[in-house]
């Protein structure tokens, strides 16, 4: 381990601001984890003064709360509180939450202030750090027994995150229905219930409740910033835009989010050039804008234009410096762009700087096994299990090398005991169902996709790979009950509809399977397997020359067909062409 004093002289070894302040981060943070405080304050100030140069506002908040922490531990309560309220006032411009929900939380301990604990909740909740918005809410529990103040619905709200975090969603209503009944003029409250039904993708409660809360504190932007990006979700897009120009006239600093906000719903709209100014008006007020150009990122990665969204990301990196998720996300920019050998290389030079980024080692690992390299990909990710035995995306790794290896019966295993540490991950789930419905284990497949809907009831997938599995078993009335809530999910899931009208056709309900493959006609045509359905259902009839013309419209339109597909068609024709003779 370095000592900061090898540290600054290594500082001095390069005229590269930059890479000084990139070195000298990485180092703070052994320090601080290491509790040299002499040596870790030494360091900071010196960061400190390297960024006055560079002018990177987000950098700057960092180390301000690095710093507090410090004269924290050294008793040094004033200067604490004005290295975080600095780091507030910093956050803000920088519009990184996760700053300044941090700078709100500590400052809140700093000075025993309730409030501003409260705003580093839904700060936390917003981001969907979950954990540390039950923290926070702990911290408030604890301050308001010591102020005697009353404290029944702040307890009832950490019950409500904690059942939330666990998923149990009996208990959520129960614990609302009681807070709903106690005191629904309580803004704090109802901006928390909003903010978690918005993350359960339950817009219609999320938009009541921040309705609810808006009308008690109409001024309020942070709430009309909330219900105006529920509104979008809700496609009440001209209200949304409303409530974010109402948010822009108030309010500079909401105004930079609201302007990004703007810029979705225009998309939505189909306003795709408008979007973009937008973006570009948001950046211009803030250089440092990290969402904004997230937000350029997003947009330029849906329109596949990957090279521009690569370029998004690089100066998202430059801005934040050690944000390993940005990183993660230029490397897949890449991988989409189908440059897969150059993502991995930029892992390796990522890696370079810090040896042991868990979630850089794992894409790279995920990558090998993109490029059909199983056999690396598993050695790599074993550096990061060595160190981190329960790492569940380094596990999910591991358990698609063991896929890839043809290894079901250990990929099993592990996904068994990946479940064990984290029995709330319905991606885990769905991957337990597809490995027991590859070993022909139909019946425990379909239970492990039962409990992937239960975890995550917007996932089409889990209702999709339900119904599908239910087909397996012959249970059609509940396959098709199941595929048709996959399509709600996703409308143009065509795959479900070709198994809901085959499943018709196994009911003996040949109408019905005629209709459905139909429908699927009318939304395209290249489908061979919905042509060859209805082929099938006209031989049932007896319709021998109705059932040649559908056999070979699907040869003749099908495109990209698989040969599966194809090799139906061509046995139909034949089958039905001896017929006929």
């Amino acid at each position: 381990m370095q000592t900061c004093e090898t540290a600054l002289q290594s500082l001095q070894q390069t005229s590269d601001e930059k890479k000084n302040l990139q070195f000298g981060m990485l180092k703070l943070e052994v320090l601080l984890f290491d509790k040299k405080w002499d040596d870790a304050e030494e360091l900071v100030l010196r960061l400190l003064q390297i960024n006055q140069k560079i002018t990177n506002e987000a950098i700057q908040a960092q180390l301000l709360i690095s710093l507090s922490k410090i004269q924290k531990e050294r008793s040094k309560t004033k200067e604490q509180i004005q290295s975080l309220e600095k780091a507030l006032e910093l956050s803000k411009k920088t519009d990184q939450f996760i700053i300044e929900a941090i700078s709100l939380y500590e400052l809140g301990l700093a000075k025993e202030d309730i409030q501003s604990l409260q705003k580093a909740v839904l700060l936390f909740l917003e981001g969907n750090e979950m954990k540390l918005a039950e923290k926070a809410l702990d911290e408030i529990i604890m301050l308001s027994k010591q102020t005697k103040e009353p404290i029944e619905i702040i307890e009832l709200l950490n019950n409500l995150l904690k059942n939330w975090i666990k998923e149990d969603h009996l208990t959520q209503k129960a614990i609302i229905k009681e807070i709903e009944g106690k005191d629904t003029k309580d803004v704090f409250s109802l901006i928390f219930i909003g903010i978690l039904q918005s993350h359960n993708q339950n817009d219609l409660k999320a938009n009541d409740y921040l309705e609810k809360a808006l009308a008690l504190e109409p001024e309020q932007t942070k709430i009309k910033l909330l219900l105006g990006i529920n509104q979008s979700h809700l496609g009440k897009l001209e209200q949304a835009l409303h409530n974010f120009e109402e948010v822009i006239t108030a309010d500079d600093y909401q105004g930079t989010d609201a302007y990004l906000c703007q810029a979705t719903v225009y998309t939505q709209l189909g306003q795709e050039e408008k979007a973009n100014k937008l973006t570009e008006k948001a950046r211009k007020i803030n250089p440092w804008n990290i969402n904004s150009l997230e937000s350029k990122a997003l947009f330029h990665t849906s329109k596949e234009e990957y090279k521009e969204a690569e370029l998004n990301y690089t100066q998202i990196i430059e801005i934040s410096g050690f944000n390993s998720y940005f990183k993660q996300q230029k490397i897949k920019t890449i991988a989409l762009s189908g440059e897969i050998s150059r993502a991995i290389k930029e892992c390796d030079r990522v890696l370079e700087t810090d040896s042991f980024f868990p979630d850089i080692i794992t894409e790279k690992a995920n990558l090998l096994i993109a490029n059909e390299e199983p056999i690396k990909a598993m050695t790599v990710i074993e550096k990061v299990l060595n160190l981190q035995p329960n790492n569940i995306p380094a596990l999910t790794c591991k358990i698609k090398g063991l896929i890839a290896l043809d290894e079901q019966e250990k990929a099993l295993k592990l996904t068994d005991k990946a479940i064990k540490i984290e029995p709330t991950n319905a991606f885990l789930w769905g991957i337990k169902g597809t490995i027991l419905r590859e070993l022909g284990v139909f019946h425990e497949a379909g239970s492990a996709f039962e409990k992937v809907i239960q975890l995550k009831v917007a996932d089409f997938r889990g209702w999709f790979m339900l119904g599908s599995t239910q087909k397996e078993l012959k249970q059609y009335d509940e396959a098709i009950e199941n595929l048709r809530e996959a399509i709600k999910l996703e409308p143009n899931l065509l795959q479900a509809q070709e198994l809901i009208a085959e499943s018709y056709l196994a009911l003996n309900q040949s109408e019905k399977a005629k209709d459905e493959a139909k429908a699927i006609i009318d939304k395209d045509e290249t489908r061979g397997h919905a042509w060859a359905i209805l082929a099938i259902e006209a031989s049932l009839r007896g319709e021998i020359d109705e059932a040649l013309n559908y056999a070979n419209s699907g040869l003749e339109k099908g495109k990209d067909q698989s040969t599966a597909v194809t090799k139906l068609l061509e046995d139909l024709v034949e089958s039905l062409l001896g017929l006929k003779e």
